[in-house]
């Protein structure tokens, strides 16, 4: 944390108020030494009651609310270990799309190919039969989609195709309008006339936490 506070970006505009200071101490919560999990089967401990509400009785902010574009919280800290990608998520928890909405839509183009990338690397599925006559030995060569490359991760990851969980990753695949979609995340990138609104960006990282979720999990 304090080599994180220490870093010639951060900003003290991030933990001003009680609320920001704790959502940020929560972004480390994956450094924590833990104690056995006590709940049956190795599942998470059942929540006490009441632990999704703030004291006073208030209920607990919406993520949709939160200024970030990464999810915030210890329930949605994502486990990373690749050191390149562990940085870009990191700064995915600090980065604010209400002041920067073209690099936070940038960064989250970025943070989902380099994941997935990294995951067909490190699982080695290989690559499909086209690909392979064509010459190409990685999924990182040219010419190989990033829709291509999400399908196989899902297939990887649920070979059932019925996570619901997932569902919003397989929309992205099969529908070009959806607001998460592929199309939209290559706008972001590509298209000069692209105009990302803070609130959708903060809803597109939302759509696509699971299935970076469960690629990491996958990968631990």
């Amino acid at each position: 944390m304090i080599k994180a506070m220490a870093a010639p970006d951060f900003s003290v505009n991030l933990i001003r108020r009680k609320e920001e200071r704790q959502e940020y101490i929560e972004t480390f919560a994956k450094y924590h030494v833990q104690a056995d999990d006590p709940a049956p089967g190795g599942g998470r401990p059942k929540p006490k009651p009441g632990s999704g509400k703030k004291k006073g009785g208030k209920k607990a902010a919406s993520q949709d609310d939160r200024k970030t574009l990464a999810l915030r919280g210890a329930d949605y800290v994502l486990s990373i270990v690749e050191p390149r990608l562990n940085e870009l998520y990191n700064e995915a928890t600090r980065i604010q799309p209400a002041s920067l909405p073209n690099c936070s839509s940038v960064l989250t183009r970025v943070v989902i190919e380099l994941s997935t990338d990294h995951f067909l690397s490190e699982k080695q599925i290989p690559l499909p039969a086209k690909h392979i006559g064509k010459g190409r030995t990685s999924w990182r060569e040219k010419g190989i989609s990033l829709e291509e490359k999400l399908a196989e991760v899902l297939k990887a990851l649920d070979p059932s195709g019925r996570d619901p969980d997932l569902k919003h990753s397989r929309t992205a695949l099969s529908d070009g309008d959806a607001l998460h979609s592929i199309t939209s995340l290559h706008d972001y990138l590509h298209k000069l006339t692209a105009d990302p609104d803070p609130k959708e960006v903060k809803r597109i990282w939302k759509r696509w936490h699971p299935y970076l979720d469960r690629l990491f999990a996958a990968l631990s």
